[in-house]
């Protein structure tokens, strides 16, 4: 199984794939959240396996359903939680930092805006648990000096910082 370390504020995550190709697409898509180190592999804490896309798609786990979009269903799981995105799926166990899923073919051809809907909120899932934690804000810099503004979508973080 390839594999790759990726890093984010001292955690490393290490994702491992069985078709290679899928491993450079994550590779590509994560750069833009994580670095990705080669010299991290033993230190990786967080750990996501994805196998081949199955034709049945994975079942749907016994759950508690969360949240719902045109893209993404997240259940609460015993163990953490189960986002679904068609036919693809990831089953995240916040206990132990381990994700196993499943991104089909298709998952690549949907707007990228679907996908990161995906990833970055297993990685609010994930990674709370080593201390990391998500926050909405606009941040900005002026005479050396910085000014970070947190709020609700559509609160005017944005006007604000513009002004």
């Amino acid at each position: 199984m390839d594999a790759c370390v990726f890093s984010l504020c001292g955690v490393g995550l290490r994702a491992e794939c069985q078709a290679p190709h899928q491993l450079s697409l994550i590779s590509k898509q994560w750069q833009r959240f994580f670095v990705l180190r080669d010299e991290w592999k033993a230190q990786a804490t967080v750990f996501y396996s994805f196998r081949e896309p199955d034709v049945a798609g994975g079942s749907l786990p016994s759950a508690v359903e969360v949240f719902r979009s045109d893209n993404l269903l997240v259940l609460k799981t015993e163990r953490g939680f189960y986002l679904r995105s068609g036919s693809s799926y990831l089953d995240i166990d916040v206990g132990v930092g381990r994700c196993q899923g499943v991104l089909s073919d298709a998952f690549w051809d949907l707007p990228l805006e679907y996908q990161r809907e995906f990833f970055l909120l297993n990685f609010l899932m994930i990674l709370r648990p080593q201390g990391l934690y998500g926050l909405h804000a606009n941040g900005l810099l002026h005479n050396g000096t910085g000014y970070l503004t947190a709020g609700v979508s559509g609160s005017g973080k944005t006007t604000l910082a513009l002004t």
